[in-house]
């Protein structure tokens, strides 16, 4: 993905530069969906000096890179109630679920104080809903969840075992990598269900959803 880097954008410029990698992905979108999305990406780079929410330090760099790879879970999901996000940092890949299923029951969950007041934020210009917790996933000790993910917190066999414990039996683990999930990264009593690989500046990235069998 190669942009032509624009010194001022404004929404119809960003809304212009999802459309490559929504077209790349094969995702739908609806005009209010894309505008949502665009002014997501506007908030992060507006509340980037003050938070750090993000290493992009332009609109284009960050469409083609965090939230590109935060879409890439929108091709393996599968229908569920309730999902929590782990480690949201600055809303990914919760807030573009948010924006795309409207009907799942979403946590995010942030330890750091200002990255929650950015979350908090965004959903209310945003007008999504979603539940933002204040805490870490180690404090979240009953497995209720149908889903989880956790975008650039942990590698892939570290993030299936603390994922096993937030999903209910029959549930899935979600990981979002820049390596495949393979059996052996597997804890007991989980399985890898599908995976699916897609590329970004000739990077290799992959989403993958896992169920808790046990």
């Amino acid at each position: 993905m190669n942009w032509r880097v624009k010194k001022e954008l404004n929404s119809e410029d960003t809304i212009q530069i999802l459309t490559r990698p929504l077209q790349e992905l094969s995702l739908t979108a609806s005009a209010a969906q894309c505008s949502a999305l665009a002014r997501y990406a506007e908030l992060v780079l507006e509340w980037n000096p003050k938070v750090n929410i993000t290493g992009a330090k332009d609109v284009q760099t960050f469409v083609a890179g965090p939230l590109f790879d935060a879409l890439t879970l929108l091709r393996v999901l599968e229908p569920c109630h309730r999902f929590v996000d782990i480690g949201s940092g600055g809303g990914l890949p919760a807030i573009p679920l948010c924006i795309f299923h409207p009907e799942i029951d979403v946590t995010m969950v942030e330890p750091r104080g200002k990255r929650v007041q950015f979350l908090q934020m965004a959903l209310t210009t945003l007008q999504l809903n979603a539940t933002v917790l204040h805490t870490q996933d180690r404090e979240l000790s009953i497995p209720e969840f149908d889903g989880a993910s956790a975008q650039a917190v942990f590698p892939p066999k570290k993030w299936l075992l603390r994922g096993k414990k937030l999903v209910r039996a029959g549930g899935a683990i979600y990981a979002l990598s820049s390596e495949p999930v393979t059996d052996i990264m597997c804890p007991g009593g989980v399985s890898l269900e599908t995976q699916q690989i897609f590329h970004r500046n000739e990077t290799a990235r992959y989403a993958a959803r896992l169920r808790k069998t046990t």
